[in-house]
């Protein structure tokens, strides 16, 4: 079982979740690692221009791909195909909401999967990762950095993919373009002890940072390993394909459990969706690759605004 290679379809920028240009040149930004060891990671917190408003729609995400979304079998985010990846080696639950119009199934986060943790700690790690895109890269169009901040505005791909007889669409952010070419990065940052006590907690994190450039098809992962202070001491580039050798045998993860994991959670929710002829259901995660899934009755705007985009597209 394996995913064929992604195939992008459609890109485009949002700034708080809208809408505002198919693919500016200007907003584009490209890897650049010089001045980044050293870096420190708090830096212009106080300046950060945090998202405001919903986050975009997955509706977005189908009015791109209208030309090909009579063949979808399943459109969603790549951040939920990770999670059902990393799902048989996680202990964490989550929920998702499945809408089914048209034989699609339209998979997005359930509002009661979302919980919120506005500690100072919370807010100054995921500031961090923010923080290490902006050191890590510059405006294409007038090659400087920005100075402060800003994580307001999405660059999304959408992809096309096929998982065994499944046909996936899914929207994923992108960070930005490679130093050398027009390929794409990811980029990471997380804590290094110099004494390596957090070696194998390095190795766990590369299940996620592996399965969410997989998805996308992504050659390298930009690591930047900070001190405890928010300090960047090294970076590290990592191919991709490289990540399931340099855990075999140190870390329980395997690539093919987690592909087949996920293509056996999306072919029960199909399986369940013709039998009762098309619905909404509930999709619980529970601990270490146990799912419910749940027919539920969901307000109309759920499905209403997938309704809308098959009628714009039809």
């Amino acid at each position: 079982m394996f995913i064929t290679k992604p195939v992008c379809v459609s890109r485009f920028f949002s700034k708080n979740g809208c809408r505002i240009d198919s693919d500016s040149k200007a907003l584009l930004r490209r890897l650049d690692l010089e001045g980044v060891v050293g870096a420190n990671l708090n830096d212009g917190l106080s300046m950060f221009c945090a998202k405001t408003g919903p986050p975009l729609g997955l509706e977005a995400i189908a009015i791109e791909a209208n030309c090909i979304l009579s063949t979808v079998d399943v459109l969603s985010w790549r951040g939920i195909l990770k999670t059902l990846m990393c799902h048989p080696y996680s202990v964490e639950e989550e929920e998702f909401k499945v809408i089914v119009v048209n034989s699609t199934l339209f998979i997005e986060h359930s509002e009661s999967s979302h919980s919120s943790n506005d500690s100072f700690k919370n807010i100054a790690q995921t500031y961090y990762g923010f923080r290490f895109e902006t050191v890590c890269l510059k405006n294409d169009h007038t090659g400087l950095k920005d100075e402060y901040t800003d994580n307001s505005i999405e660059w999304t791909h959408v992809y096309k993919a096929r998982l065994g007889n499944i046909n996936l669409v899914y929207g994923a952010e992108i960070d930005g373009l490679n130093d050398s070419d027009d390929g794409l990065v990811e980029l990471k940052t997380t804590f290094h002890s110099p004494r390596g006590q957090n070696y194998n907690l390095f190795l766990e994190k590369l299940m996620h940072y592996w399965a969410q450039a997989y998805l996308v098809n992504v050659e390298s992962i930009i690591v930047g390993f900070r001190d405890e202070k928010g300090i960047i001491t090294k970076i590290e580039r990592i191919q991709t394909d490289s990540i399931p050798s340099m855990v075999y045998g140190k870390v329980k993860w395997d690539p093919h459990v987690m592909i087949k994991h996920l293509y056996s959670v999306l072919d029960v929710i199909i399986q369940k969706s013709r039998f009762h002829s098309g619905g909404s259901f509930l999709l619980k995660l529970l601990s270490k690759g146990k799912f419910l899934i749940e027919e539920v009755k969901l307000d109309e705007s759920s499905e209403s605004k997938f309704i809308k985009v098959y009628r714009q597209t039809g």
